[in-house]
């Protein structure tokens, strides 16, 4: 049986002292902004390079700086760990954490292997602890007010939901299906409210990978994902309705929801013929697109998600990317990097069976004027 959960709450404590593994670029940007988090105090950094934990002097905070994991974990005032270490090591720090008694903060993906991704869920359930996946788009603005207005039908039925992630860095080393793709599919989900059940995923290129993803319903879904100097740093998602076409774009945080002058049936149709393999820059473009909605926000998506956390083990409230939805992604990616040594054949998705909840509310859903 599960250990019933002990909350920060429960020991007294209305603060969370948080220690962060890893103090590399994106450590040093969750260290910024957990410090600036209410209700958070950093209390501890650990990375095994010296170089990196001199460079943190620039930070006024004060806290305790390690270069080995056990010495943070048994530091008394930290209450949650924050990782943000390569991906292959997530799944052995996670664990550790769990083990030591602190709830947890990974970023995306939670795991590169679907049993290491089905331990850490069941350990989170045995040791009664917390844990949040990193899946920072679910908490952007812009993608709260696109799932709004899904919900209030101002797309009609959805048909398609396109995903393109270009334009990483040559020099990274992580492939492109494991360091963009948990995004799209955190997405898919969540647009949705559907789980994948198979992904059919073919390099197209050397660090070019396109995937089609199988849905329950008539939804059809798509992700395109890679590094390449011919193309332009892209981060678009396109979401297809009976009624509209909405499009987020990941590098302004823009949404605009269009309405094709010719008639959007008639564009489905022709979408429809092409959805697998378009270019969707290209696709928008060429069409005689007329805006009908525009939406930004200047909110840093990166700080919705630190506060949901924050608030979610301090209130002992739900935590939306949870546990169930990092391990619903993992096997989702694993599927699809079975198909990819298999030349593109459809993989099911064999995540662990697991209870199905109601979807839970955004962390930040504005209001929707249609």
């Amino acid at each position: 049986m599960p250990v019933p959960r002990r909350t920060v709450a429960d020991a007294g404590r209305a603060e969370l002292g948080l220690g962060i593994i890893g103090a590399g670029r994106w450590g040093k940007r969750l260290l910024r902004v957990f410090s600036a988090t209410p209700g958070a105090r950093v209390v501890g950094v650990c990375d095994s390079d010296p170089s990196r934990l001199k460079e943190l002097k620039r930070f006024d905070q004060p806290f305790a700086r390690f270069s080995n994991v056990e010495a943070l974990l048994a530091h008394g005032r930290v209450d949650a760990v924050v990782i943000a270490t390569p991906s292959s090591t997530h799944a052995r720090l996670v664990l550790l954490a769990l083990d030591a008694g602190k709830d947890v903060f990974v970023e995306k993906p939670m795991a590169t292997e679907l049993p290491d991704a089905l331990s850490i869920h069941g350990r989170v359930q045995s040791a009664g602890r917390r844990l949040m996946v990193g899946h920072v788009l679910e908490y952007h603005p812009s993608v709260a007010r696109l799932v709004a207005l899904i919900r209030a039908g101002a797309l009609g039925e959805l048909r398609f939901v396109c995903c393109e992630r270009f334009g990483l860095a040559q020099s990274s080393v992580s492939d492109p299906w494991w360091e963009l793709a948990p995004h799209d599919f955190s997405l898919i989900r969540l647009l949705t409210g559907q789980e994948p059940r198979f992904v059919a995923a073919r390099r197209t290129g050397p660090e070019l990978i396109d995937a089609v993803v199988g849905l329950p319903s008539r939804v059809r879904a798509r992700i395109s994902v890679g590094r390449s100097e011919l193309r332009p740093k892209s981060r678009t998602t396109l979401v297809a309705g009976t009624e509209a076409v909405a499009v987020f774009q990941g590098v302004t945080g823009q949404l605009d929801l269009l309405l094709p002058r010719v008639g959007l049936r008639d564009w489905l149709s022709g979408f429809a013929e092409r959805w697998a393999s378009a270019d969707l820059t290209a696709e928008l473009a060429a069409q005689n697109l007329t805006s009908q909605h525009c939406f930004s926000s200047s909110i840093e998506p990166l700080a919705v998600e630190a506060g949901h956390f924050v608030s979610a083990l301090l209130g002992s409230t739900e935590i939306r990317t949870d546990a169930e939805g990092g391990l619903r992604v993992v096997s989702a990616l694993c599927a699809g990097e079975r198909s990819l040594a298999q030349g593109g054949r459809p993989i099911d998705v064999s995540a662990h069976p697991l209870p199905r909840r109601t979807t839970p509310a955004l962390a930040h859903e504005p209001a929707v004027e249609l």
